[in-house]
């Protein structure tokens, strides 16, 4: 299968050079929020820049369970939509801290989290992002009626976490070094792709 190609951008990658992209991506995620407060000062340009390119794009938020979930929601929202909110644009969920909690109450933030902004957002999908082994101790129990964007590092293929989840939906296969972007594939061609931005109005799979 000739899969969909795209990078993970943030804050810690500075300045990126989307000319260099051209032609050999379909898709980018893009982080916009953390927490409460944290706005990424790179979000405005990589998102402008990103739809200059023609990619389907995903605004990311890193969530932290030790906060208020619906509040996060109504941040990480109105963040996006400031910068303009495509019809096929969706929203991830980055959860990959526990914030010194246990599991129960990181699975239940996460539904919070992910059914708000479902609410705020009609017609567009969230997915959560997160580690095998993160999801393993119990803290995405409650959150397979969302797609996973699975992250497991220089492997042949991803390994599925225990839970609630049959398959992934988007793979964070390499790290980026060296400030270069983390780079992803989806789990179908550059058509799925469409399908499955475009599918708006969808939790799960």
């Amino acid at each position: 299968m000739n899969r969909a190609a795209g990078i993970d951008v943030s804050n810690n990658n500075g300045v990126v050079n989307w000319a260099e992209y051209r032609g050999k991506i379909q898709f980018a995620e893009i982080k916009a929020t953390e927490g409460l407060s944290f706005d990424d000062g790179f979000f405005g340009s990589n998102w402008i820049n990103a739809r200059e390119l023609g990619l389907f794009r995903f605004a990311y938020h890193f969530g932290h369970p030790g906060k208020d979930p619906a509040k996060q929601a109504a941040f990480f929202t109105s963040r996006v939509r400031n910068m303009g909110l495509l019809e096929h644009d969706n929203f991830v969920l980055d959860l990959e801290v526990n914030d010194g909690l246990p599991a129960e109450h990181v699975s239940f933030w996460g539904h919070v989290f992910c059914t708000e902004m479902n609410r705020l957002n009609p017609g567009h999908r969230i997915i959560v992002q997160t580690f095998p082994s993160f999801a393993n101790e119990g803290n995405c129990a409650s959150l397979g009626a969302w797609h996973l964007w699975v992250m497991d590092w220089l492997v042949p293929h991803p390994v599925m976490p225990v839970g609630p989840w049959r398959s992934w939906a988007l793979w964070q296969y390499a790290e980026g070094r060296n400030g270069s972007p983390d780079l992803d594939v989806l789990n179908g061609d550059v058509e799925a792709l469409r399908h499955f931005c475009r599918t708006t109005g969808k939790t799960g799979p």
